[in-house]
C-alpha cells in the first residue's frame, strides 16, 4: 500500500498570509521566470513567531509529501516519473477507480479546508466554509468504500439549482488520443462505470431524497439522470 494512504495532513489556515506573500513577492519579481522549484527548496522567511522558517520544511510538515521516503518522493509526484510522460502505475494500483478518498476521508478534509482558505485569502472573501456537505460525502464513501465519483457530482449539481446530472465513462486509448499513455483495461473501465451509475442513482433516492425521472445513456459514454423531490 502506498504511504500516502495512510498519512494524514495539517491545517494552513492561519499560516496563509506568511508563505503566501513570500511566493506572491517572488512573482512580483520575476514573473513569467519564476522558478516554483528554486522557490520551494531554498526560500527562507521570518514567521510571526520570529523564526526562521524554509517554505519547504513548512509544506512537508502540513503535507506529509515526503511521507516514508523523502528522495522519492520530495519531488511532490505521486505517480509517473522525471524521465518521461507516462503514469503507468494507474494500470495496477488505481485502475480505472477515480479517487480512493474513502481511504484517507481527514486527509480530504484537511484539503478542501486548506484549499478554501487560500481561496478566500486570495481573492479576499468573506464567510466560512460550509464543511457539511463535504463532511456528508465523506461519510458516505467511507461506509460504502468507494469512489466519490457521481456522489460530488449530485452535490454539485444540486448547489447549481440543476434537477439533472451526467456521469461520464473514462475514455480508452482508441476512444482518445490524449489520454493513451494512461489508458486501462477496456473491462475495468465499463465495470467502474456502472458502479457509478448505481452509486449516483442510490445517492440520489436514499441520500438526497430525489426521484428519478428519467435515465438516459447516450452512446454508451455518459447517463444523464433527470430527477425531482419525491412526492410527500
Amino acid at each position: 500500500m502506498l504511504s500516502w494512504q495512510n498519512v494524514s495532513s495539517g491545517m494552513i489556515e492561519n499560516k496563509v498570509p506568511e508563505w503566501m506573500q513570500l511566493i506572491n513577492e517572488y512573482v512580483r519579481k520575476y514573473g513569467g521566470n519564476l522558478d516554483y522549484g528554486l522557490v520551494y527548496k531554498t526560500s527562507v522567511w521570518v514567521n510571526s513567531r520570529g523564526e526562521r522558517v524554509k517554505l519547504s520544511d513548512f509544506l512537508v510538515d502540513v503535507y506529509k509529501v515526503y511521507a516514508q521516503n523523502p528522495t522519492k518522493n520530495g519531488n511532490l509526484r505521486l505517480y509517473g516519473c522525471s524521465d518521461c510522460f507516462m503514469t503507468l502505475e494507474h494500470s495496477f494500483l488505481d485502475k480505472a477507480n477515480a479517487d480512493y478518498i474513502f481511504i484517507r476521508g481527514d486527509w480530504y478534509l484537511s484539503y478542501v479546508k486548506n484549499l478554501a482558505a487560500l481561496l478566500k485569502y486570495k481573492f479576499n472573501l468573506s464567510g466560512q466554509l460550509n464543511i457539511e456537505v463535504f463532511q456528508r460525502m465523506v461519510d458516505y464513501v467511507t461506509k460504502n468504500k468507494c469512489s466519490m465519483r457521481g456522489v460530488i457530482d449530485v452535490e454539485i449539481a444540486l448547489h447549481n439549482k440543476k434537477n439533472n446530472v451526467d456521469i461520464y465513462k473514462f475514455l480508452t486509448n482508441w476512444q482518445s488520443h490524449g489520454i493513451a499513455a494512461v489508458a486501462i483495461d477496456d473491462e475495468d473501465i465499463e465495470l467502474q462505470y456502472k458502479n457509478d451509475i448505481k452509486r449516483t442513482r442510490n445517492y440520489l433516492i436514499n441520500i438526497k431524497n430525489k426521484e428519478i425521472v428519467n435515465e438516459t445513456s447516450s452512446l454508451g459514454y455518459f447517463t444523464r439522470f433527470i430527477f425531482h423531490n419525491k412526492c410527500k
